[in-house]
């Protein structure tokens, strides 16, 4: 039954890919086709992820502004993951922040099937995904997207039995093929990214820090002391992640910026004799941003380990306290 739904569901997204941006039919500004790469339940663990909106009727084009349909195919332990399911954009596309909502059928996981004793085998975790986030379009062409999912059911029990969570995060970074409803990033908006160690970095890789765009004096009032922090990279047991918030309480203007943040996202390793797994949890950190220069900084911060979900710190074997250091660059203050 899963499998024909699996194939019904692929089917009618091609039919509507292809019916809804074949030019052949005719322009219509309505439709949208998006591709993005990244990690979560949209994009099957890891991989990509393809949204598309049909035709419509003229005069029901106006939904395709709230719905659209997705599909996501990414790969673990091997093996291909599938995630199929419906956004809904209930204030629209318009604008650079663009709040969904998400509901999926989809593959979350691989865990090790521990009842088979005579090989390493890894049973594939499917499971009803709800989700709530937003796409940050940063440009005409691009957007910045993140998402919390809530596994509302799941085909394995076992995967909780194993200490694992039903809150998921993803995140992504997203190309528009179309994208007729993108607005101009003002200049109280900012984006700087840098490459270090540590859980903002997903242990080892890439930080993005970025602000909304918000309205006017609002925008600016916050922009000054708040942002948003997106960490992707890996350690030796796989792909690792960091999402969070950084408050500047002194604020950006000056060359040494101390600051507080919280991240949830990959917090630490834990390693046997044949195997390691990424840990997630909670974490607090404080910290600095030293600006070099216009366009180069060097950051610094010592992060608290708060909670190992499913973990307890003995259980993991790891130090409560980490270090984070990374180097800059500056698009913005």
């Amino acid at each position: 039954m899963k499998k024909k739904m699996v194939m019904a569901f692929v089917i009618i997204f091609i039919l509507l890919m292809f019916i809804g941006n074949n030019k052949l039919i005719g322009d219509n500004k309505d439709n949208l086709f998006r591709i993005s790469a990244g990690y979560g339940v949209p994009y099957g663990y890891t991989g990509v992820n393809f949204e598309v909106n049909p035709l419509l009727p003229e005069n029901l084009r106006h939904l395709n502004n709230y719905f659209s349909f997705s599909l996501g195919l990414g790969y673990k332990q091997g093996k291909p993951l599938l995630a199929m399911g419906v956004n809904a954009y209930p204030l629209g596309r318009k604008g650079l922040i663009q709040p969904r909502f998400s509901f999926y059928y989809a593959k979350v996981d691989r865990i090790l099937d521990i009842f088979n004793t005579y090989e390493e085998d890894y049973d594939s975790i499917e499971a009803l995904c709800l989700g709530g986030g937003v796409v940050l379009q940063i440009s005409d062409n691009l957007s910045i997207n993140g998402d919390m999912f809530y596994l509302a059911h799941i085909y394995d029990e076992l995967y909780l039995n194993t200490g694992n969570s039903r809150f998921k995060v993803a995140v992504g970074g997203q190309f528009h093929l179309q994208s007729p409803y993108a607005k101009q990033v003002k200049e109280s908006s900012f984006l700087n990214w840098g490459v270090g160690l540590g859980i903002p970095y997903g242990v080892i890789g890439l930080n993005i820090e970025l602000n909304p765009l918000l309205p006017g004096s609002l925008g600016k009032a916050i922009h000054d002391y708040f942002s948003v922090s997106i960490g992707a990279g890996f350690t030796n047991a796989g792909s690792a992640y960091s999402i969070g918030f950084r408050f500047y309480p002194l604020g950006k203007e000056n060359k040494y910026r101390f600051r507080i943040g919280i991240y949830q996202g990959t917090v630490a390793v834990y390693n046997w004799s044949s195997n390691s797994v990424n840990l997630e949890g909670f974490a607090l950190s404080t910290g600095a941003l030293y600006k070099i220069n216009d366009n180069l900084a060097f950051d610094c911060d010592f992060v608290y380990i708060a909670e190992i979900f499913g973990w307890s710190m003995s259980e993991a074997k790891a130090s409560r306290y980490k270090i984070s250091l990374g180097i800059r660059y500056m698009s913005g203050k």
